[in-house]
């Protein structure tokens, strides 16, 4: 792959990553397995196990990016965390959906 100029103005294509003089590049077979991987991930999500005292960050909400920790598991899609408020620890119930594990 010396000569990658085809592949570098080629309309969205932005930046070709390389490491010195080498270009990384992937197998067929790479491509069909990472392929198959996506396409089972629709059907079969990987799942994340929430623990107590797992920490987790707030992803939506006016906490937003902020880190707690989980006191409670899920009861009615609601999670009881402990988050730093104004300088004091705080227990708070929020929904298992805007927490990002």
């Amino acid at each position: 792959l010396g000569n990658y100029s085809s592949i570098k103005y080629t309309i969205g294509i932005k930046k070709v990553i390389r490491f010195g003089n080498r270009i990384p590049h992937l197998t067929d077979i790479e491509i069909k397995s990472i392929q198959s991987i996506e396409k089972l991930s629709y059907s079969k999500p990987i799942s994340s196990i929430m623990k107590i005292g797992q920490e987790a960050f707030i992803a939506d909400g006016p906490f937003k990016g902020n880190l707690v920790r989980i006191c409670s598991l899920p009861l009615k899609g609601r999670v009881e965390v402990l988050l730093t408020f104004l300088g004091n620890l705080r227990r708070v119930k929020i929904s298992k959906e805007d927490l990002l594990i």
